[in-house]
């Protein structure tokens, strides 16, 4: 079993450079009930000089970066630091936006993304508990989490999310790591270029700046679905529970994880987009499964790759 699915993973992967027209691709699998492990990559870290894309590559993880953010507040629900319904107001020193609204916006609205805020203005009023994708929102979760444990957002993934795990690749990053794998996109020829480059900044820390490789993507994977050695396992429960439906989606959302259905099973995780880079980890608990997939050119289908991916993984989970 396990040689038949290594290589129809390396040989999708191959598929997909091709395929996808992509510089570079890395997949990390694992298989908990079956004790499979897979990392594998193809392409290149640099399209320009062309140095192969190895799977121990660290990556811009983008979005991703959301699963370790909820984790930490919800680290801080569990030792009654915090509460989800603590209104944002009376945490940040400066509020987000002014308006009378906001007096009502908690700590679930932010982690859920039913604020209704998008780009410092309310489209929806938070009671109406409406989906609204925002990052900036997102983003000042990282003075909640200060706010709350006394340490720096940065510090406190780092030392308190990462350093148990044994992720000891992967951090946030608040500025540009020298030995990350550099993103792509297409010019106006559809030809791959080199760039752009992300800007790494504190202010964007909770929402985007996780660096990682698929080895220690492997061990957060273990954690959430086999370990649970940071939160209780009905902490897991609460974090992954469906809060609001997204219908132009077909997914819905948890405490920063999305749920998703595919082939009659159901699937939590993240996917991440920011520029030259596209990511994504889900797992599915029935299957006692889970995947990272690292592309390193923005516009890369990430869905429709980790859709096929999974197809790929169910019939050995």
């Amino acid at each position: 079993m396990k040689n038949e699915l290594t290589a129809k993973l390396e040989q999708y992967i191959q598929d997909c450079i091709c395929y996808y027209d992509l510089p570079g691709l890395v997949i990390g699998v694992g298989l908990c009930g079956r004790d499979y492990t897979y990392q594998g990559a193809s392409g290149f870290r640099n399209f320009d000089t062309k140095e192969p894309l190895k799977p121990d590559a660290i990556f811009h993880m983008a979005s991703i970066t959301k699963l370790f953010t909820s984790t930490a507040v919800m680290m801080l629900l569990q030792e009654n630091k915090l509460r989800l319904e603590d209104k944002m107001i009376d945490i940040l020193p400066t509020p987000s936006i002014d308006d009378k609204r906001y007096e009502e916006v908690t700590i679930k609205h932010i982690l859920t993304h039913t604020s209704g805020i998008l780009d410092a203005k309310f489209v929806y009023d938070p009671k109406d508990k409406h989906f609204l994708y925002s990052d900036l929102e997102y983003d000042t979760l990282a003075t909640v989490i200060e706010a709350a444990s006394g340490i720096r957002f940065d510090d406190f993934v780092n030392k308190k999310i990462l350093l148990p795990l044994g992720m000891n690749d992967s951090e946030i990053s608040i500025t540009l790591r020298p030995d990350m794998v550099i993103g792509h996109s297409k010019n106006e020829e559809n030809q791959i270029t080199v760039g752009p480059y992300f800007e790494y900044q504190i202010e964007r820390a909770s929402s985007s700046t996780l660096t990682s490789h698929v080895g220690d993507m492997e061990k957060w994977g273990k954690e959430v679905l086999v370990k649970k050695t940071l939160l209780h396992p009905e902490t897991y429960e609460l974090a992954l529970r469906e809060y609001v439906p997204i219908p132009e989606m077909g997914q819905q959302m948890g405490m920063s994880w999305f749920k998703r259905e595919q082939a009659g099973y159901t699937l939590y995780g993240h996917i991440g987009s920011d520029p030259g880079y596209r990511t994504a980890f889900w797992m599915c608990p029935e299957l006692n499964l889970h995947y990272t997939v690292l592309a390193n050119m923005t516009r890369t289908p990430i869905k429709k790759i980790c859709e096929e991916i999974f197809d790929i993984l169910r019939p050995y989970a």
